[in-house]
């Protein structure tokens, strides 16, 4: 989380301290047991880091904060309290969402994190380098002075 850029050190340590208990088992479970307002939520999601945790990909996890309030509503957090248990404030329909490109996750690993466990940014370029007839490093490298 140290890498999440934006992410406030006090909502990472928020975050780390309610999942000591237990894990958590949704986007609203973590929002909930840990305070941390949406908008860290939201950091976290666009850094692609509910996909180990919660198995959500980058845009499933924005799609569950949206239905996330900083101010829960009165009625649910009495119904939470009364049941000791997290209520979802809406009940949302299933939505299968068309999940970011390759290319499209790296640059925005590289924009949150600066940094991403994917595929090299070249690596989606290759082929319509080698089209162009464009040299590679290593075939530079093999080529004799001149050539």
């Amino acid at each position: 989380m140290r890498l999440v850029r934006g992410l406030a050190t006090a909502d990472a340590a928020r975050i780390v301290a309610a999942r000591a208990d237990e894990p958590f088992a949704s986007v609203d479970d973590l929002w909930r047991r840990s305070g941390v307002p949406v908008a860290s939520l939201i950091e976290l999601a666009e850094a692609d880091a509910f996909l180990p945790s919660l198995a959500l990909k980058r845009r499933d996890a924005l799609w569950a904060i949206k239905a996330l309030r900083d101010e829960p509503l009165p009625l649910f957090t009495a119904a939470a309290e009364r049941e000791a248990r997290a209520i979802a404030e809406q009940q949302e329909p299933e939505v299968e969402l068309r999940q970011m490109t390759e290319g499209h996750n790296v640059v925005e690993d590289y924009s949150h994190t600066g940094l991403t466990l994917r595929q090299h940014p070249l690596s989606f370029l290759r082929h319509d380098l080698a089209k162009r007839q464009i040299v590679t490093c290593a075939e530079a490298m093999r080529a004799r002075d001149g050539q």
